[in-house]
């Protein structure tokens, strides 16, 4: 059963919660969509977004039970009117989910959540394994992913 869609008012705040990590995206003759899984006032909804929604979740690494106010608007673009939502963290569910080279908050410096970058790698290598065949190792694949998303732009490798 689908969900239904979830209608925003038009500049009234609503706080949303995500119930997925990341979009489903697709595009077709209006260009690239992005649905998010979203519980709105105990309901779940599907929430076609913009690609600018879609991208402050990625830059804050927002993921599945984060809350988020979004307020639509509409901004005129020429004579049209073009949806816009501007967003703003409530609550982030997973606190110690820091990305790479954000602070923990606590004055030790940087810090990862191993598991969750480990996990990406390792599903991103059976994801590989799947679409090329046996040919290659898993474990090869997911360390080498590792490694490079743990290491600090200037060669050094982070401090946690």
């Amino acid at each position: 059963m689908n969900k239904p869609k979830l209608e925003l008012q038009v500049n009234i705040p609503a706080t949303i919660k995500l119930l997925m990590d990341k979009p489903v995206t697709g595009s077709n003759a209006y260009g690239n969509w992005y649905l998010f899984g979203v519980e709105h006032e105990g309901q779940e909804y599907s929430f076609f977004a913009t690609e600018d929604v879609a991208k402050f979740a990625e830059e804050n690494n927002l993921r599945k039970g984060d809350s988020v106010k979004v307020t639509k608007t509409f901004v005129k673009v020429g004579k049209k009117n073009q949806t816009s939502y501007q967003m703003e963290i409530v609550n982030k569910a997973h606190p110690a989910s820091i990305g790479i080279g954000q602070a923990n908050g606590n004055g030790n410096g940087q810090t990862l959540d191993d598991y969750r970058v480990m996990h990406d790698c390792l599903a991103q290598g059976i994801k590989l394994q799947q679409d090329l065949g046996s040919v290659i190792d898993v474990n090869r694949i997911a360390i080498t992913l590792f490694i490079t998303r743990t290491k600090a732009k200037n060669g050094s490798y982070l401090n946690y």
